[in-house]
């Protein structure tokens, strides 16, 4: 059984998790690891757009933000 590291959703931007998940899907993986690992990458980026947007309009400190992100990602 081979076990991987995650991946940090920050390695890639939105639209390429986006391609890799649209081009799983064309080759008939659903529910592969690989899946899994790009619906939550693309998960943690919109988490990420929400939180940026809190942080401009004042709502949240940048540095909670980012603690919020870290576990999302599960970093401890």
């Amino acid at each position: 059984m081979e076990t991987t590291q995650p991946v940090d959703p920050r390695s890639r931007t939105m639209e390429s998790w986006r391609a890799t998940l649209a081009v799983l899907a064309s080759r008939g993986e659903v529910d592969t690891p690989r899946v899994v690992e790009a619906r939550a990458a693309l998960s943690w980026h919109r988490c990420e757009r929400f939180f940026r947007r809190e942080i401009t309009r004042g709502a949240l400190a940048p540095a909670t933000a980012e603690k919020m992100l870290d576990r999302l990602r599960g970093a401890k």
